[in-house]
């Protein structure tokens, strides 16, 4: 009986131990968390009804952010959603003073964050330029947090949380002060690229890489994508008076062609780095890097048909597109036969181009979403991944 006790007791003991780790034991019960929603359900209706006629709230989440130190706290703000002008709307709710937020003077502040950096980088008029602008607004609110003695009761303590959006209150011009309040700008970049026309070798040529230092120090990778290829572009900054390094990763488009029959598409590698010193306002050029791709194919027709089938001995271990010409079918099938013998096999789509090339994709909906994007696919996007060496036989489908 005491042997049952015990094992018992371990595995209740096991139990709390999991919970404590992964927070099932919040010091917050659901009353808390039906409090905290029917509070910002009230705080932003109250808001659309008086500013946002015919504006429609649909959604409001709480929030419970996982954290060590405060073991998964119940945060006095809320995230939600409204419909106003045929678009949605992101919303969040500071039950504390009521104050709302939303997202919809983000456009706005994305259009003047690529004004400014167009200008900065001295980019030209057929360049294009895309910034995905976060103003890193923060909410002070309370929070229920649960003592580290007790699983039953609550303290109220006060945090920041993070939002995507702008107080209610704001107007373009206060959009505008918040963005110029600090130099370079006030908030972080989640993401920037930039469409040229000149080639992918060309940084210097393509942006001003003074100001680029100063406008991206210690930012997240900027793209810059070019007819024959694309760039990783990132600054490491060393301090205000000291060196910056500006490091751009090239991933050059070339293709080889096999009897007028078979086209193979890859990149190319190369790397640029740049250093750029502040005292005397100047960047250098310290090294440039090529890395070939392997271009160890071999291509076998069919001596019946050879445009039905074709098989592609790959000796290398590169990322690869396949283009048919005047291919007369829509879909194919692939069997994929490995150096270790496994084999596998996968139905595609093809995508007619007017230089009769014909390719094959996965699907004509990723194709489509590639090219709205107006850039040539990256390195990542291409349709065949590297197995260091196997054939593929394509088949009419």
């Amino acid at each position: 009986m005491k042997k049952g006790r015990n094992k018992f007791n371990c595995i209740i003991a096991s139990f709390a131990i999991v919970c404590c780790l992964t927070g099932c034991l919040p010091g917050y019960n659901s009353a808390d968390v039906l409090i905290v929603d029917a509070k910002a359900w009230v705080n932003g209706a109250s808001y659309l009804i008086t500013h946002k006629a015919f504006a429609f709230l649909y959604d409001i989440d709480h929030i419970s952010v996982f954290s060590f130190t405060s073991k998964n706290p119940l945060l006095n703000v809320c995230r939600g959603k409204y419909f106003y002008k045929f678009k949605s709307h992101n919303l969040y709710v500071n039950n504390d003073d009521g104050k709302v937020y939303t997202d919809e003077l983000l456009p706005y502040a994305n259009s003047c964050f690529e004004d400014l950096f167009r200008n900065s980088l001295e980019l030209s008029d057929s360049e294009k330029l895309v910034v995905d602008y976060d103003p890193y607004y923060e909410i002070q609110t309370t929070s229920y947090l649960r003592n580290s003695g007790s699983f039953s009761k609550k303290n109220s303590g006060s945090t920041d949380y993070h939002v995507k959006a702008f107080p209610t209150e704001y107007t373009k011009a206060n959009v505008d002060n918040y963005i110029y309040s600090e130099y370079p700008y006030c908030g972080e970049i989640d993401g920037c690229y930039i469409i040229t026309e000149k080639s992918c070798e060309d940084l210097p040529e393509i942006v001003s890489l003074k100001e680029y230092a100063t406008n991206f120090k210690d930012s997240d990778n900027s793209m810059i994508y070019c007819p024959d290829g694309y760039m990783k572009v990132n600054v490491l900054g060393f301090g205000d008076d000291g060196y910056m390094d500006i490091s751009a990763e090239i991933y050059k488009k070339e293709s080889i062609v096999f009897d007028d029959k078979v086209k193979i598409e890859f990149f190319n590698e190369f790397s640029q780095h740049y250093s750029y010193v502040r005292s005397v306002d100047d960047y250098e050029l310290l090294e440039s890097d090529y890395y070939p791709a392997n271009r160890d194919f071999r291509v076998i027709f069919s001596n019946t048909d050879p445009g039905q089938i074709c098989s592609i001995h790959v000796n290398g271990d590169e990322s690869y597109d396949i283009y048919l010409a005047d291919a007369p079918y829509k879909k194919v099938k692939v069997k994929k036969i490995l150096t270790n013998g496994a084999v596998y096999s996968a139905k595609y789509e093809t995508k007619k181009y007017d230089d009769n090339w014909t390719k094959l994709i996965t699907s004509s909906q990723r194709e489509k979403g590639i090219h709205e994007e107006g850039h040539l696919q990256s390195k990542k996007d291409t349709m065949f991944s590297n197995d260091a060496g196997y054939t593929l036989n394509l088949y009419k489908w």
